[in-house]
């Protein structure tokens, strides 16, 4: 390879690297634990070639059929490398004439759409997983050879490669391809091809939490126990009839001992302690005063094998964001699965149904740092999984405070 070839592969591999730290910067909190993998993949299909033939011989044929294996690795959320080796096919000349083109390129992928995408979840889901359609743009460089039974010499080696295409990935690891390249002025090709991922979606290892841990709760200060007022001591009757005034220092006292009891929002929690002085009347307080969150959240399902939400679920967490808005209460958003499927299958399932749920609350304008997701696929069953009633109840989201 020239030196020019190895300084363009350099420059696209520095720039594609740079690119990734302001993407994950960018993605904040959100960018969380993304599993990079390394795939492979292979495909084929129809090229456009187009040599520099001069005056002396006519271009008969330009198009032809391809193929191409492909090395690839994922390592951020929006952006891929490739190494691709490409066997382009022939032109054929006027003469007898027959060129032959194969191209081998490094290029940087950048993923720019995932069809996961709705209004709560922004632009942060799907292209962390690498499922449903996907669409992304191709830059990189490239070397080409030629092989020609005639005169034939080439002008450029190194060329640039752009692209764009769309993917469909599902869960399993393998996905479709779809892809138009352009190797500068020389050729074009359009190919459909097979890839397949290795390792999981998620770096989840067997630790079940998947957003930012909690900071630990500041220290709550000690209040101490009320105590009965000292007794007063005796007071020396006045001199005149006049009945005397209540002293002062025994009216502060009395004041004092009233408020710290008082409960204004009537409770039970004192408000000296209580950090939800206006809970609704008849709610079940923690023993801060807040409302408690504790349980399943009956009525939050999602779309068969998928974590969308439904409506009616996405009804319910309104609700429970509402209640979340009058508390600082941080808690656990907790997501299980019945027994039907492949138990990493399920762990992964109940991982984005956890995440599913936070990101709607925090859509919904509560703060990040007041949840930790966690799944427990079906490792933590509740009824049995032969029947139709135990699986349904299998298949929930918990709500549990966390301090």
């Amino acid at each position: 390879m020239k030196l020019t070839s190895k300084i363009a592969i350099a420059a696209v591999v520095s720039g594609t690297m740079g690119q990734s730290a302001q993407a994950q910067l960018s993605d904040g909190d959100w960018d969380y634990r993304f599993n990079s993998r390394f795939y492979i993949g292979l495909g084929a299909g129809i090229s456009t070639l187009e040599p520099d033939t001069g005056d002396d011989l006519e271009l008969l044929e330009s198009e032809d059929t391809g193929s191409h294996v492909v090395l690839g690795w994922d390592f951020s959320r929006r952006l891929a490398l490739e190494l691709q080796y490409t066997d382009l096919g022939e032109a054929e000349l006027s003469d007898d004439g027959i060129i032959g083109y194969t191209e081998t390129s490094l290029s940087g992928l950048f993923y720019l759409w995932n069809s996961r995408i709705d209004d709560q979840y922004s632009d942060l889901d799907g292209l962390d997983l690498r499922e449903g359609f996907s669409l992304f743009g191709k830059l990189g460089v490239g070397q080409m050879e030629n092989e020609a039974n005639l005169e034939f010499t080439r002008e450029n080696d190194v060329q640039l490669v752009a692209g764009i295409g769309v993917e469909y990935a599902g869960s399993s690891g393998f996905a479709i391809r779809a892809e138009y390249t352009s190797f500068d002025t020389d050729a074009k090709y359009a190919s459909l091809g097979l890839l397949y991922r290795f390792g999981g979606a998620s770096g989840f290892g067997n630790d079940p939490v998947y957003l930012p841990e909690l900071p630990a709760p500041s220290p709550r200060a000690e209040v101490p126990a009320p105590s009965a007022p000292l007794p007063s001591a005796p007071t020396a009757p006045a001199p005149s009839s006049t009945p005397a005034a209540p002293s002062a220092p025994q009216q502060s006292t009395d004041a004092a001992a009233q408020a710290d009891g008082a409960d204004s929002d009537g409770d039970g929690v004192a408000d000296l302690i209580d950090d939800c002085a206006n809970s609704a009347p008849g709610a079940r307080v923690n023993e801060y005063g807040c409302e408690a969150f504790g349980g399943t959240l009956e009525g939050v399902t999602f779309l068969s094998g998928s974590d969308t939400l439904t409506a009616e679920s996405r009804q319910i967490l309104s609700g429970v964001a509402e209640r979340m808005r009058t508390t600082s209460v941080r808690v656990s958003v907790e997501a299980h699965t019945d027994g039907n499927g492949e138990p990493e299958n399920n762990l992964e399932l109940s991982r984005r149904r956890a995440i599913a749920v936070v990101r709607y609350l925090v859509g919904q304008g509560i703060e990040l740092d007041r949840f930790k997701a966690r799944a427990f696929g079906e490792s933590r069953p509740i009824a049995s999984n032969d029947t139709v009633e135990g699986r349904r109840a299998n298949r929930r989201v918990e709500l549990n405070p966390v301090r």
